[in-house]
């Protein structure tokens, strides 16, 4: 079923009885997005509603619902890493004709260079993992930034913590005035992997 929304980005149709549902949601100059419904189980009539969101291919984005983080001067992906970039690469196949590159930032802990030869290795741990699982290597490029992009703060993560206000620049001025705990978390904000659409013309080889 192909429907299109109203002004108001909302959209309704009949589902049938005890049937999986894949919603698609498609937008010039976004990212397809997509939620799942299922109908089996329900025994009586049921409004199922779905949000699906759409990311801006223009924007830098964030991995899920939280960045692909590190601990410190590590490059190795942490476990809950994996969750991001299986919804990553869920987003590559949904969206076959992009090529993306995935930025790599670090804390200012350490020297510049130090944090940019990490940053890199970061990078293409990221790229690695994706490649690993069948995404073409040319879709894909690692690029690290060391300490130069520290994270601004954005409304979900003023809501998650408390003490940094939305709109922050995460750089030495801001931070170094924390306290110790604070300082360590805002470290960790900083020390994230994001990725940007380069391209969206990809066309798979054969």
């Amino acid at each position: 079923v192909e429907t299109t929304t109203g002004e108001d980005g909302e959209f309704r149709f009949m589902l049938k009885p005890s049937t999986d549902y894949v919603f698609v949601a498609t937008r010039e100059g976004y990212l397809n997005g997509k939620e799942r419904e299922t109908t089996k189980g329900q025994e009586k009539s049921t409004d199922f509603r779905a949000t699906i969101y759409l990311s801006n291919i223009r924007e830098t984005i964030e991995l899920s619902n939280s960045n692909v983080f590190y601990d410190f001067a590590k490059w190795d992906l942490r476990p809950e890493a994996m969750v991001s970039l299986d919804k990553l690469i869920e987003t590559l196949i949904d969206n076959p004709t992009i090529t993306i590159e995935l930025m790599a930032h670090t804390d200012s802990r350490d020297s510049p260079e130090f944090n940019l030869d990490l940053s890199q290795k970061r990078a293409q741990s990221v790229v690695d993992y994706l490649i690993e699982r069948g995404i073409d290597d040319l879709r894909v490029t690692a690029k690290g930034y060391g300490e130069t992009m520290p994270k601004t703060v954005n409304k979900r993560i003023s809501e998650n913590y408390t003490f940094l206000p939305e709109g922050t620049l995460l750089d030495d001025d801001f931070v170094d005035g924390l306290p110790q705990t604070q300082q360590e978390e805002a470290h960790q904000l900083n020390r994230r992997t994001e990725f940007r659409v380069l391209r969206t013309n990809y066309k798979p080889a054969g």
